[in-house]
């Protein structure tokens, strides 16, 4: 196994094209083909599986790949630092739950060194790859949430992974709707208010169960539900249509305001399969035993100070 190699598989993934990745790597399909083939068969390993619409990454190939870029990062690290002259670049990276206060405080910590060589990196993720890409040091620090439904549950992966937990800050449901949606005008709606309207949620790993939901509050109820990847479709459905999406609380759009409102949701009314501790705990996790880099610190002192501006008070109505 190869360096090259490891460089051909994670530029086949990404553009989930022999053709189109060996075009962009300068080699003949069949060499990148053979080179694919050569590596899948000493780590046994079928790391793609063939289609008529390309190359398609199957679960264990994902879990090699996570591995191999954090291989190529390591090395092409080490390159760079004794490569003479070339300038040492400032390395940092972090992993989210679709937060609109992590983009805010991580543009923040970026601007502050434009006069500077640097690799940031923001992994907004589904919940799972969080926490694995902090497992795995693919990020130096991560931001979730955990509540009374998936505590046990995240806790166990956090401790098995050699992982901890500190809190940034505590609230409760909200649901965050468009001006234009009905619901804008209520100052607290229940689960009940909600079965007519279109549900939006963040897509998870397939299969994966609703501890593993980025909604702080799972409600089964759904006649309408639409699943996203992205901040940039849940903003364009919010403004556009009478979706709604259950939240923290807190959100940065982009434009002006009292476009969005956030409003309490009252979880007494919720299914009686919900536990009753509704109390959302948003925070970071890190790797135990692990010595924080300045630039984390960094990171982490701007959102919390980006958290302590914008995080409800109470479990009030807001607008955005």
């Amino acid at each position: 196994m190869t360096i090259q190699q490891l460089k051909y598989a994670l530029m086949v993934a990404e553009k989930a094209s022999l053709n189109e990745a060996a075009r962009q790597l300068y080699i003949s399909q069949p060499s990148l083909s053979f080179a694919i083939k050569a590596l899948e068969d000493e780590i046994r390993v079928t790391i793609f599986e063939r289609t008529k619409k390309g190359m398609k990454v199957t679960k264990e190939g994902r879990e090699f790949l996570r591995k191999a870029k954090e291989v190529v990062q390591r090395f092409e690290a080490l390159d760079g630092h004794f490569s003479e002259g070339i300038e040492e670049k400032l390395s940092f990276a972090v992993s989210s739950q679709h937060y609109t206060f992590v983009s805010e405080a991580f543009a923040e910590f970026t601007g502050r060194h434009a006069d500077e060589g640097y690799e940031f990196a923001l992994y907004e993720s589904k919940t799972l790859e969080v926490l694995e890409d902090v497992k795995n040091l693919r990020s130096e620090v991560g931001v979730i949430h955990m509540n009374g439904y998936n505590r046990t549950v995240i806790s166990r992966i956090l401790n098995e992974g050699n992982m901890a937990f500190s809190e940034l800050f505590v609230t409760f449901p909200y649901i965050l709707v468009g001006a234009g949606n009905p619901l804008a005008e209520k100052e607290c709606v229940g689960v009940a208010d909600l079965l007519e309207y279109p549900c939006v949620s963040f897509v998870q790993e397939d299969h994966a169960p609703d501890w593993f939901s980025e909604e702080v509050l799972s409600i089964l109820e759904r006649r309408k539900s639409i699943r996203i990847s992205d901040k940039g479709t849940l903003a364009n459905l919010l403004s556009t249509t009478d979706a709604y999406v259950v939240s923290t609380g807190i959100y940065t759009p982009t434009g002006g305001i009292r476009k969005t409102a956030a409003i309490p949701l009252d979880t007494g009314k919720a299914d009686s399969t919900e536990t009753a501790d509704s109390a959302v705990h948003v925070g970071l996790i890190r790797r135990k035993n692990i010595v924080e880099s300045l630039l984390c610190a960094e990171f982490c002192d701007i959102l919390e100070s980006v958290v302590a501006n914008g995080a409800p008070k109470g479990h009030e109505k807001r607008y955005f």
